[in-house]
This record gives C-alpha cells, sequence and structure tokens, in this order.
C-alpha cells in the first residue's frame, strides 16, 4: 500500500488562475515523497481541467471533485484521501518556498513531533510582506504551542505538518456552517490532542492575501451567524478540553469578541442563537475573575460585550456610523 511521507491537501474553489502555481510549488519541493490531493469543492470553471492535466503527468497528482460544501468539508475529504504519515495543508492560491517540506519533514524525523511548524510570509493587497515568526515558540507540548499562537494570533492551519494519528485517533470537528474561523477550531484542537510541537526557523509557507478575505465580511447577516457558531466552537473547546487558566482566559476573549462583533453587524443577540446572551454574560464573568480586564484592549472588548447585552442596537448603530465616517 502506498504510504508516502506527506499527504498535501489543496481546497480548490474556482482557482483556475491561482492552482497552477500552488501545485508547481509543490512539484519543485527537494523531498518527493508526498501525495498531493486537490479537492475540487463544486468549482464552476477549469480549475478540475487543469489539476487532471497534471495528474496525467505525475501520479503523485490526485484529483477529488465534490459538490461545492465549503472548505471545511472539502479538508475533511482530503484527510479521509490521505495516505501519508503527516498531513499539509495549503490553499490555492497560496505557494511553498524551495526546500519547505525537507526542512518541515526533518525536523518531524529528529524530534518525533506531532506538528511541525515553520515561519510564513503574508503578501497583503498593497504588496507590503509580513514575515510571522513561529520559531521563538521553540519545542514543547500541544497545550504549549496552543497558548503561543492564542497569544500571538497565529492561528493559521496550513503550513503545518500534522501528524495523520491525530485524525485516526480523534474526533476532529468540522463544522460545515463555519466559512470564517474554521482553521483556528481545526487547529486548536489538533493542539489539545498533541505531545509535541516543533516549530524550526525558516519561511515554509507564502500565503496571498486575496480580495474574498477582505469581502466575505461584508455580508452582516452571514458573518454574524459564522461569529455566533464559532463562538459556540470555542465554548466547545473549552468543555471538551482541560485547558490552564491562561488558555481559558485567551479563549473567553475570542469568545466574547465574536458574540459583539455579530452584535454590532445585526444590533440583536438572538437573531441566531438563543443561548448567546449567557453564553456573553459567562464570558465576560469569567475575565474579570481572571483579572486578564485590566489590560487596555480587554477592557475595550468588555464594555462593547456589555453593550451588546444591555443596548445591541446602539452596537450596531455605531457600527454603522464607523463604516459611514471611514
Amino acid at each position: 500500500m502506498f504510504s508516502p511521507g506527506i499527504s498535501i491537501i489543496i481546497p480548490a474553489y474556482n482557482a483556475q488562475n491561482t492552482i497552477e502555481k500552488a501545485i508547481n510549488s509543490c512539484l519543485r519541493q527537494s523531498f518527493i515523497d508526498f501525495q498531493l490531493i486537490v479537492v475540487n469543492d463544486g468549482s464552476q470553471d477549469n480549475t478540475a481541467q487543469i489539476v487532471n492535466q497534471y495528474a496525467a503527468s505525475d501520479p503523485r497528482v490526485e484529483l477529488f471533485s465534490k459538490q461545492n460544501e465549503g472548505v471545511n468539508i472539502a479538508r475533511k475529504c482530503g484527510i479521509e484521501l490521505a495516505k501519508g504519515n503527516y498531513v499539509f495543508f495549503m490553499d490555492s492560491d497560496d505557494s511553498l518556498p524551495e526546500g519547505a517540506l525537507e526542512s518541515l519533514m526533518w525536523a518531524a524525523n529528529q524530534y518525533q513531533a506531532d506538528i511541525v511548524a515553520g515561519d510564513i510570509v503574508i503578501k497583503k493587497l498593497d504588496g507590503i510582506s509580513v514575515h510571522r515568526d513561529y520559531h521563538s515558540f521553540g519545542q514543547g507540548s500541544g497545550l504549549d504551542f496552543l497558548a503561543f499562537i492564542l497569544e500571538n494570533w497565529l492561528n493559521y492551519l496550513w503550513g503545518k505538518l500534522i501528524k495523520r494519528e491525530l485524525y485516526l485517533n480523534n474526533a476532529i470537528s468540522h463544522k460545515k456552517e463555519l466559512h470564517i474561523g474554521e482553521d483556528q477550531i481545526h487547529l486548536f484542537q489538533l493542539c489539545g490532542y498533541s505531545k509535541k510541537v516543533v516549530c524550526i526557523p525558516q519561511v515554509v509557507y507564502n500565503y496571498e492575501w486575496q480580495m474574498q478575505s477582505v469581502t466575505q465580511s461584508t455580508n452582516f447577516n452571514r458573518y454574524a451567524y459564522n461569529q455566533l457558531i464559532y463562538s459556540q466552537e470555542l465554548f466547545n473547546l473549552l468543555n471538551t478540553f482541560s485547558f490552564d487558566k491562561n488558555i481559558n482566559k485567551l479563549l473567553f476573549i475570542r469568545i466574547l469578541v465574536s458574540i459583539h462583533q455579530a452584535t454590532a453587524r445585526v444590533g440583536s443577540l438572538r437573531s441566531y442563537k438563543r443561548n448567546t446572551p449567557a453564553l456573553l454574560i459567562h464570558s465576560i464573568k469569567e475575565i474579570i475573575l481572571s483579572k486578564y480586564i485590566f489590560r487596555r484592549n480587554v477592557i475595550l472588548h468588555v464594555v462593547k460585550g456589555i453593550v451588546a447585552l444591555i443596548f445591541p442596537g446602539g452596537l450596531n448603530l455605531l457600527f454603522r456610523l464607523k463604516r459611514k465616517m471611514n
């Protein structure tokens, strides 16, 4: 049975303009023992035809086409098709620097790690590149790594080697309704199950910021629904894992932020989830008890959360006024 070192999983939806660059960056890697799975998520363009051309000339490339269900389910399908010891997620509009997979795999073997990460470069729409540092983490447990990424907002699922056994031995949730932040929930779960994480001092992923990343939050009703699902998924994590106080407070802050962001856009706490007010009250209470509230930005979020409880329409009014001023 074919058992490569790495299974690269690329969800693709209408990616005809970028998928070649992504695939070529994989095929140029010095590490060649990989399976490249492109999950065509109901594309209406030539994505499937382009990938089929690669598959015809290179047996490592595989195409799986399905109806459109979103990136979370597409990743789940890729995991089910994966045969590698490790999986590696990649977006269809991004690319890998030369030598990335070899460096990651060397560290995985050297340290017997469950997750291996490296630094990433994010290219913004204005052409400015931002370097995000993972390597300062060094190595530690999955929970140590979770605290690190929460504190530094390094939530990216892509660009990491992840031992496939984590999926075989644990029930990783893939919420279909999540379209924003779905990779965070995915990664946070993996951290909870991981015993060892290693980060290397090398750029291993080039992320291309797309206009879709900017516009996906402008559908206010959909965005609000997404944020409330996201907050519930975070709360589920708190009930599933025995996190320490530091991780708990960081997750409660994210719950608080996601709820007041949703409220600001639709002017209601009960638009989609009836338990939202109770979850918001619980989050505010936990943050106050942790004494983390004394940080300036945290105080601002707590105030917005209280306003969302008392006068949600006022939060929506402030949001709309701010948009007009900008």
